[in-house]
């Protein structure tokens, strides 16, 4: 019983406090500008240049501004951890809606009753008339490809022992 008991309170210490968690984090935060304006909407992540590293990524706003959020943290803005980073950028136009998928938005109707229509005789039937459904295109990226990876973006960051840590960054065609 008094193995038990020691097994108990070591899992417990370990669960409370935890891996280094989110006091590890430094804040990160930034101005993302396309063409010398704010480039709204778009998706910035850091990813570590070593393995011990974990990846954090943000949402521009109107301003083009962001807070990195790392994967795995509780907090919402809460950064990136202390390191090196490779960093990638993209902002996609947004992917049409589907019809079925703007008729349950508008509340005409919903999910279970496409679902049951569709497996219907008379809309299989349709179907065939008048040929399967064509996929909906990929998303258009609205900025040079090449910042959609780290890899080949040539954007890199370094995090410091210091908060906030300012990252901007100027992306040109």
């Amino acid at each position: 019983m008094n193995h038990f008991r020691l097994l108990t309170l070591i899992l417990a210490f370990v669960l409370i406090s935890g891996c280094g968690g989110e006091k590890d984090l430094r804040i990160v935060k930034g101005v993302v500008t396309y063409q010398d304006a704010p480039l709204a909407g778009a998706t910035i992540t850091f990813v570590p240049k070593n393995s011990d590293g974990v990846m954090a990524t943000g949402l521009t706003e109107s301003d083009g501004s962001y807070r990195l959020t790392s994967f795995g943290a509780k907090k919402k803005n809460s950064g990136a951890k202390i390191g090196s980073y490779l960093v990638s950028i993209v902002k996609r136009e947004d992917s049409p809606i589907s019809e079925d998928a703007e008729a349950v938005r508008k509340g005409e109707t919903t999910w279970e009753e496409i679902r049951r229509n569709q497996a219907s005789e008379q809309n299989v039937a349709k179907a065939r008339q008048i040929g399967s459904a064509k996929p909906l295109p990929p998303p258009v990226s609205l900025i040079p490809s090449k910042y959609t990876s780290g890899e080949t973006s040539g954007l890199t960051a370094t995090v410091e022992n210091k908060s906030p840590n300012i990252h901007d960054f100027h992306l040109v065609d």
